[in-house]
């Protein structure tokens, strides 16, 4: 049914690059390697690894990275937004662990959809609607709609939706997470049969129970792939070379040196012996002391307050200055206005 034995997706040191708040995040490590046509392999990894980002991009959804990333022999960093699109609907089926299904269509006019939107010809697309409509196994399920039907069967109609349109590769992210695991092992049976008959499989997931019964397991682990094999390569762990046992003369043998004792840990402070501030953090009686000596001092702040400091101790107040910043925040320090008076609400958010 499916053609195989040539290479459809090729990654050359990928790297994947996020800017939060707190940062720039290397989400995605020098990824690299090859799939070829008729392959079913397994991306498996914790949350947070990276997986969702290679799925992505091996999906055609982002483009914002480094490296080369070439699918069936084409490159894909660079290409517009309407030919992504195009190589999208025509080249990769998605399947979706919440299914994503129409909820006002029919199962019919669910896996029909992808095709209307190609400009399929009427009769071929009623040919293949009810091709892969079979193949799943909800012939008599045509006209039912998604909220009459129990999880497993929503999901297949998702696989149908994903084949309709012939793709060369199916991208599977958790196609089982909502499912029991008597479903979920139907839905994976479902999918190794599809592969069986030549279609590429690669499945993301985070269960090693759904990794086992794939031929191939490629394992992500922060952003960088430590695990590539198949099922007929052993696990290959780095052994530690053994060391001879060298036996000590008896006019050799030295007496035990007693352990060493541990440093003893400081005291952690409880509800009697309150955490003091520390002497390094500038003193700032206006701030909230959560804020400027974290948690901790809390109780120093209630039980044990520090003594005011004297006016001449004040920073110089200069209003006339050109570089004299406005006062934002008040304190019982500023003469003639009421504690917590904001005067330029601008500056204080």
């Amino acid at each position: 049914m499916f053609t195989r034995q040539e290479t459809l997706i090729q990654l050359n040191s990928v790297n994947k690059y996020y800017r939060t708040g707190y940062g720039k995040v290397h989400a995605l490590k020098d990824a690299g390697f090859e799939v070829r046509r008729g392959e079913a392999l397994a991306i498996i990894g914790s949350s947070g690894s990276g997986k969702s980002t290679l799925l992505h991009i091996l999906g055609c959804l982002d483009t914002d990275y480094q490296g080369e990333y070439l699918l069936d022999g084409v490159g894909i960093r660079g290409l517009s937004r309407k030919k992504l699109a195009d190589i999208r609907s025509r080249k990769i089926g998605f399947i979706f662990q919440k299914y994503n299904l129409v909820p006002e269509l029919s199962v019919y006019e669910n896996v029909e959809l992808p095709l209307i939107y190609q400009k399929v010809p009427k009769a071929e697309r009623e040919e293949r609607t009810d091709r892969v409509i079979r193949l799943v196994g909800l012939e008599d399920k045509k006209r039912a709609r998604p909220n009459q039907l129990s999880g497993g069967q929503q999901q297949r109609v998702s696989i149908a939706r994903a084949l309709a349109a012939g793709p060369d590769i199916l991208l599977a992210d958790e196609p089982t997470g909502a499912l029991d695991s008597a479903t979920g092992k139907e839905i994976m049976d479902l999918l190794l049969k599809l592969n069986g008959m030549g279609m590429t499989l690669a499945v993301v997931t985070h269960d090693p129970a759904i990794a086992a019964r794939m031929p191939r397991i490629v394992r992500i682990s922060d952003g960088r792939i430590i695990e590539d094999r198949t099922k007929d390569q052993p696990e290959t762990e780095t052994a530690l070379p053994e060391e001879e046992t060298v036996l000590p003369e008896e006019d050799s043998v030295q007496p035990a040196e007693e352990p060493a004792q541990p440093p003893e840990e400081p005291a952690q402070p409880t509800e009697e012996t309150p955490c003091p501030i520390e002497e390094s953090a500038p003193f700032r009686p206006d701030v909230n002391p959560a804020l400027r000596d974290g948690i901790r001092a809390l109780p120093v702040w209630f039980h044990y307050p520090e003594p005011l400091p004297d006016r001449d101790d004040l920073p110089e107040n200069k209003p006339d200055h050109p570089n004299q910043p406005l006062p934002v925040f008040t304190s019982i320090y500023d003469y003639g206005k009421e504690p917590g008076y904001v005067e330029n609400h601008d500056s204080f958010f």
